[in-house]
């Protein structure tokens, strides 16, 4: 697997990105403040990660839903890196702005680190998804990104153990009202704004 440069991240657009499998994604799109949003959308990236393993080791034994594999592929391109970017270009430099102890930055650095193991795996998925939904993926291939499939959903299924029970009662803590106002009226700025949507993520 091809390596991104540590010197910076690629971008992905609007035009190549979409919403969830079922419905419009909730990070970036409704009520309970930046900190609520961001953990509600947890439950759809499980929900996806599910869904992703399950193709991957249905598709490995001959049972190909090309479907949903453009369905996920559209997710995982979209939503998902934009809630990476809710966090790494909002939710972050707030919180490295106020006095944080040694092992409270050490978690925001761990954070950080997770979303970009997260990347470097979707680098091989986000293809293998394109070629499954085309019909194209050979046996091999299926195989191995079965094995990525399980290995990106325990890299996430500790990621968001480690926000939620770390990083966002962290933010609660330390942030301001103000800082989480701005940072809701941030993310809603950026969700619906197609022209902000380059973004820190991968080019899948």
């Amino acid at each position: 697997m091809t390596r991104r440069p540590r010197s910076g991240k690629t971008r992905v657009t609007r035009e190549n990105t979409g919403p969830r499998i079922d419905q419009a994604p909730a990070s970036g799109s409704g009520a309970g403040g930046p900190l609520a949003r961001l953990t509600a959308f947890h439950a759809e990236i499980r929900e996806s990660m599910a869904v992703l393993t399950t193709l991957f080791d249905a598709a490995s034994r001959g049972a190909l839903d090309k479907g949903k594999a453009l369905q996920l592929r559209e997710f995982f391109s979209g939503p998902l890196l934009w809630h990476d970017e809710d966090e790494e270009v909002g939710l972050f430099p707030r919180l490295r702005r106020v006095e944080l102890s040694d092992a409270e930055r050490a978690i925001i650095d761990a954070t950080s680190r997770g979303h970009d193991r997260m990347e470097e795996l979707l680098e091989h998925l986000g293809p293998l998804m394109t070629a499954m939904a085309a019909g194209t993926c050979a046996s091999p291939d299926l195989l191995a990104g079965a094995a990525e499939a399980r290995a990106l959903r325990n890299l996430l299924d500790a990621h968001m153990k480690l926000e939620e029970e770390s990083l966002f009662p962290l933010a609660a803590a330390r942030l301001s009202r103000d800082d989480l106002d701005d940072l809701d009226r941030e993310m809603d700025a950026r969700h619906g704004d197609a022209k902000a949507r380059p973004r820190r993520a991968v080019e899948l």
